[in-house]
Order: structure tokens, then sequence, then C-alpha cells
């Protein structure tokens, strides 16, 4: 969320399908809040959800991942309940990325 791009990954992700991580999920956007809800609609044989007053193509293969490093942070009851929640603790040496 903290990224000056994050609108531009945010519709990338969308329109190609690939796999969204946010970081510092702590920091919620409420641009993504068409996403947990699911705001799609249908026309003329596409799939489509607004951004901020502009349509995406909405690929079936979109995933996005919420994290989180604060251990005390709390979500409402909105947020959660148009997630799914998976908690883990992750160490930093459990996980290695290449």
């Amino acid at each position: 969320f903290m990224d000056g791009n994050f609108r531009k990954q945010l519709e990338s992700a969308l329109r190609f399908g690939t796999t969204l991580f946010i970081h510092d999920a702590e920091n919620f956007d409420p641009l993504i809040n068409p996403v947990l809800n699911r705001d799609l609609r249908r026309t003329a044989g596409r799939v489509l959800i607004t951004i901020s007053d502009k349509d995406i193509d909405f690929s079936p293969t979109f995933r996005m991942f919420l994290f989180t490093r604060d251990s005390d942070a709390e979500f409402g009851p909105d947020i959660c309940s148009r997630v799914n929640r998976n908690i883990r603790n992750v160490g930093e040496k459990s996980i290695s990325l290449s």
C-alpha cells in the first residue's frame, strides 16, 4: 500500500491474472475494497471491475495476499468477513526467496 505505483500494480495483476503480494497490510488502502467485495460485472463477454472510476478487465487467475509483520495488527470485522484469513508466524530463517 505504501508504494506509489500500487494502483498500477493492482490494475496489472487484475488484468493479467498474476498474484499480488501486499506487504504492511495494516496500512489498509480502501482502493482494494472492490476486489475484496468481488464487485464484478459482465459486459459484452468481458468481466470487469471498477478501480477508482476506471474499468479493468478481471482475470479469473488473479490472486491477492495480504501480509503484515505486526503481530498485534487488528482488522475490523468488515475486512475479516471478506477475506480468507490464514495466520502464520514465519521466522526470518524459515523462508528464503531467491
